[in-house]
């Protein structure tokens, strides 16, 4: 599975901190030098090397990132300019001004543009860079910045090198964003940005509530890096569901399998599904139940017919097997008697009906089994 890094801080007074500068120099930032090729495993300098120290001891838990941790086992000057644009780019507001840093994520060299800036957020409408930074600013709560990353190789081999699959990793995860900082889903506000870094593709994603409300734990900050990386898992289909996924997209008439009807250059709305369900119930006669209520059929039948629970909870993106076992108990509990069943079975086949053949010094019901070796040394039953 990819490492996924998730690293977490919160600006408790944006107003005072001039929040709004850090969006801008999130989508912004100009003129970072990069090193020319064929020098990169070249060693740090004794500039980059006095400069990480300083950045430690002031900021010691920034050698806790994989930034650090490359650097740490390979000092050369490349690994030093990734460390150090990563310390630049976590912890601006404490070296620039709030504004800046948001318009660094929005346009600094290596950030994929969505137009004149990189930001985007939970629709495809236009970003005013300007007016959301001022938002930002004048916030009076607390606002979150989380950095999203992804080692190279895992990028590349996951899809996750471009910004358009991070967009839709963070929009498939807003409800989990609003439950990790106790922030109403319909309160919640967040801008991302997407920068393709050369050994560490990852996005910057600044996260509030409209009304100033919600915080955030250790728990939420672990529940946030769970499904951000369940989100990346590799789910296998049936052969059925592939054939007929390859065949709509060999006539799909945009990149989508299922697009919008009105607009066929965007997916499908996200409650489509659930619409369609609701229409395919009342016309079959059946009970209203909700879309997620498949995914709990799914697996029971899953747990029902065999499949052990690690597997499973590896393809519902559970944290771990005890967690679909809690669950789903009803499940395991029938499991459970089921196996009760073939145990007594099978005692009473070996034992008798009564299963106390030999206690109270009563006679044996059947003949004990006897094995003995003929002349030629072969084993013979009775």
């Amino acid at each position: 599975m990819a490492k996924f890094i998730l690293t977490s801080r919160f600006i408790k007074n944006p107003a005072f901190a001039n929040a709004g500068k850090l969006l801008q120099y999130m989508a912004t930032r100009d003129g970072v030098e990069k090193l020319p090729r064929g020098i990169d495993n070249k060693p740090a300098t004794k500039q980059q090397e006095k400069l990480i120290n300083s950045i430690t001891k002031k900021f010691p838990e920034t050698k806790q990132s994989i930034e650090f941790e490359d650097y740490e086992n390979a000092p050369t000057k490349a690994n030093a300019s990734e460390f150090l644009s990563y310390f630049e780019e976590n912890y601006a507001d404490k070296i620039e001004d709030m504004k800046t840093l948001v318009r660094y994520y929005a346009e600094r060299p290596g950030v994929e543009k969505l137009g004149s800036h990189g930001l985007f957020s939970q629709t495809d409408d236009k970003i005013n860079l300007d007016e959301v930074a001022d938002e930002v600013s004048n916030h009076d709560g607390v606002v979150w910045t989380h950095v999203l990353s992804l080692h190279r190789e895992d990028a590349e081999r996951l899809g996750y090198n471009n910004a358009k699959a991070w967009k839709n990793l963070v929009r498939r995860n807003v409800a989990a964003i609003a439950e990790a900082h106790k922030i109403d889903p319909d309160d919640l506000q967040w801008y991302a940005a997407f920068h393709n870094t050369g050994h560490h593709p990852h996005i910057h994603l600044m996260v509030y509530s409209k009304s100033g409300q919600g915080y955030l734990t250790n728990k939420g900050i672990e529940l946030l890096r769970s499904r951000f990386g369940k989100g990346m898992r590799t789910i296998l289909l049936p052969k059925g569901t592939l054939h007929v996924l390859k065949e709509r997209k060999k006539h799909a008439v945009t990149e989508w399998i299922f697009p919008s009807l009105l607009t066929p250059e965007q997916p499908t709305a996200p409650n489509s599904a659930y619409q369609r369900l609701k229409v395919i119930l009342q016309n079959a006669g059946l009970p209203d139940i909700r879309f997620h209520d498949l995914r709990h059929t799914f697996a029971t039948h899953a747990l029902s017919n065999g499949v052990d629970a690690k597997t499973l909870s590896g393809i519902l993106g559970h944290t771990n097997a005890s967690f679909t076992l809690d669950t789903y108990t009803h499940v395991t509990t029938d499991m459970q008697k089921n196996a009760s069943a073939v145990v007594g079975d099978f005692m009473e086949e070996l034992f008798g009906s009564d299963l106390q053949p030999w206690q109270n010094g009563e006679k044996q019901d059947k003949e004990p089994f006897v094995c003995a070796k003929t002349d030629d040394g072969k084993a013979e039953s009775s």
